[in-house]
């Protein structure tokens, strides 16, 4: 066989430059086939027609089925706790607690996420139905149900606008104190993190602003807490 040998010369300088502009040139070529992001055109009436219909039939007995369900796995859990300090040792009542924490918990954001839906509207086709069953719900998780709702509803009108919504937005420096620029990111500022995310609803209960103000008493005590 025949050993083909290496090129040489002019040859092999020409395929070395060649291999090294090849990259640039895909790059650039990258760039200037990527397109922009560009807004979408269909409207939300659009997106709501392409839903299918049966997605938006609301069964009452249905619904009420899944929160008498949800209660019954709760009452099961509390039983099941009963008996956690029959437990022999102390290690084994620490991972017994931590275990029925996190399954309680599960089932409670379950019916937090029903009344969640109640907000909107979706268990039932009447109103009251809807709202009682919030009320009930929400309030046996100590969340203030009407006040959630109103500022809810505020969120899912204005979500994203740094201006009007209520949840999930970041402090803007107009409102910020030095206080808070000198406590970002230390214990203290995890601190009142925790406080909001555990006191939040508490002084929410009791409100239903008409107009919401980011310079308000309102505002600074519960923002990040009743979306």
């Amino acid at each position: 066989m025949q050993e083909i040998s290496p090129l040489t010369g002019d040859a092999a300088t020409t395929i070395r430059s060649m291999e090294q502009s090849l990259p640039t040139e895909k790059a650039e070529a990258s760039a200037e086939t990527k397109p922009f992001f560009t807004p979408p055109t269909y409207t939300m009436k659009e997106i709501h027609n392409a839903i299918p219909a049966h997605c938006f039939d609301r069964n009452t007995l249905l619904s009420l089925s899944y929160v008498l369900r949800d209660f019954f796995y709760v009452a099961i859990l509390m039983g099941l706790a009963t008996q956690i300090p029959l437990l022999p040792t102390h290690s084994l009542r620490v991972v017994a607690w931590t275990v029925y924490s996190f399954c309680q918990g599960l089932v409670f954001t379950g019916l937090w996420e029903i009344a969640h839906e109640c907000g909107h509207g979706a268990l039932s086709k009447s109103r009251w139905v809807n709202h009682a069953m919030g009320l009930v719900v929400h309030s046996s998780l100590l969340v203030p149900y009407h006040s959630w709702r109103f500022t809810h509803s505020q969120h899912h009108k204005s979500t994203n606008n740094i201006e009007r919504d209520i949840a999930f937005v970041p402090d803007v420096s107009t409102y910020r104190t030095p206080s808070t620029n000198i406590l970002e990111g230390t214990g203290a500022d995890c601190l009142v993190r925790c406080r909001r995310r555990t006191c939040g609803w508490q002084p929410a209960r009791p409100v239903r602003p008409k107009r919401f103000s980011r310079t308000g008493t309102w505002w600074r005590i519960c923002r990040s807490s009743i979306y």
